[in-house]
C-alpha cells in the first residue's frame, strides 16, 4: 500500500512536471509568433527570409535616434514575386507618439504622399509609412505602388492604435516649408534641427515634447520650435532658465551671444531662431495656435489656456 501511494505520488509529480513543460513550450511558441509582426504573405508577395533585431541592435546608423523615440526592436523580411524582390523593415515602438516622431524624422525633407493612410512618404523606390506604433520602410518598388495597403491593413490588427500627438496642429500655416516639420522627444533629434547647445536644454526629462519647422516668405526665413510642458509653471521656469543661457527678446543692438525670440502662453513655449528679422520672428510667435478647445459628447465645453502670467 505504501509503495502504491509512493508510486501514485511520483506519477502525479511527473504529470505536473510534464504539464508545466508543455505550457512553457506553448507559451514560447505564442511569444515567438507575437513578435513576428510582418506577415508571411500579402497580395502576390511571399516572404523568403526573416530577421529580428532587439532594441539597441537595430540595423541602422541612426540607432541612437530610434532609441530616443522608444524603439523596442526591428524586424526585416525579404519578399519575392515572379523574379522581383522587396525588402521590408518594421520597427516597433513603445507607443504611437514615438513611432510618429521617428516617421517625421526619417521621411526626408521633400516627401511625396505614398497613399498609404494619413502618414506615408515616398522617395524613388523607398516608401515609409506608419501604422500605430509601427514604422515600416519598404525598398524595391516604385513610389506609385498600389500593393502596400493590404500590408498596412494586416499590421493594423496588431498595432497600438492610440492617437498620435497633435502638437503639429499648433504650427502656423503661412510660410511653412512642407516636410520640414518634425516631432521631437529628445535632445539628439533636436540637435539635427536646432544647433543651440548639446544636452537636454529644453527639458525633455521634465516631460516636454516639441515640434520644429522651417518657415520662409520672400526674403524672410526662420526656424520655429514649439515646446509643450506638463504645466504652465514648468514652462515659466524653463523660459527663465533659457533666458539666462541665450539672448532672448533683446532690444535692437543690445547684448551678445545666440539670439532667440520667445513667447509663452500657459504651458506652451514658442522659440524662434535664425530669423531674418525680429519682426518676422514675432509674427511667427503670434501666429502659434495657443488656444485649446475640447468638446465633450454630453455637453459643449470651452477650455482656455492659463494666463501668460501664471
Amino acid at each position: 500500500e505504501s509503495e502504491s501511494r509512493g508510486f501514485g505520488t511520483l506519477s502525479s509529480k511527473a504529470l505536473l512536471l510534464k504539464t508545466v513543460l508543455v505550457l512553457l513550450v506553448l507559451s514560447g511558441v505564442k511569444t515567438a509568433r507575437a513578435t513576428d509582426l510582418l506577415p508571411t504573405q500579402f497580395g502576390a508577395w511571399s516572404a523568403r527570409d526573416s530577421k529580428r533585431f532587439p532594441a539597441g541592435t537595430t540595423v541602422t546608423r541612426e540607432r541612437t535616434i530610434l532609441a530616443e523615440y522608444g524603439a523596442t526592436g526591428t524586424e526585416q523580411k525579404t519578399y519575392g514575386r515572379a523574379g522581383q524582390t522587396l525588402a521590408v523593415t518594421l520597427t516597433q515602438f513603445k507607443d504611437p507618439s514615438g513611432a510618429f516622431g521617428a516617421f517625421t524624422y526619417f521621411r526626408g525633407p521633400r516627401p511625396a504622399p505614398a497613399g498609404i493612410g494619413d502618414h506615408s512618404a515616398a522617395e524613388g523606390s523607398r516608401i515609409l509609412f506608419l501604422v500605430g506604433n509601427l514604422l515600416i520602410e519598404v525598398r524595391g518598388l516604385p513610389a506609385e505602388v498600389r500593393e502596400l495597403p493590404p500590408l498596412a491593413e494586416s499590421l493594423r490588427r496588431v498595432a497600438d492604435r492610440r492617437p498620435f500627438p497633435q502638437l503639429h496642429n499648433r504650427l502656423p500655416e503661412k510660410g511653412l516649408e512642407s516636410g520640414s516639420e518634425c516631432y521631437l522627444l529628445g535632445p539628439m533629434a533636436l540637435g539635427r534641427f536646432v544647433s543651440l547647445g548639446a544636452g537636454d536644454w529644453i527639458g525633455f526629462e521634465m516631460g516636454a515634447e516639441a515640434e520644429v519647422a522651417e518657415y520662409r516668405r520672400a526674403s524672410d526665413h526662420a526656424t520655429l520650435l514649439i515646446i509643450e510642458y506638463p504645466t504652465p509653471q514648468i514652462a515659466h521656469n524653463k523660459l527663465a532658465e533659457i533666458s539666462r543661457w541665450f539672448r532672448v527678446n533683446p532690444k535692437e543692438g543690445v547684448g551678445k551671444g545666440v539670439l532667440l525670440y520667445a513667447k509663452r502662453n500657459g504651458s506652451l513655449l514658442g522659440l524662434v531662431t535664425e530669423s531674418s528679422s525680429a519682426a518676422y520672428a514675432q509674427e511667427l510667435l503670434d501666429a502659434i495656435r495657443y488656444e485649446v478647445k475640447v468638446t465633450w459628447s454630453e455637453r459643449k465645453t470651452k477650455l482656455e489656456e492659463p494666463s501668460i502670467t501664471e
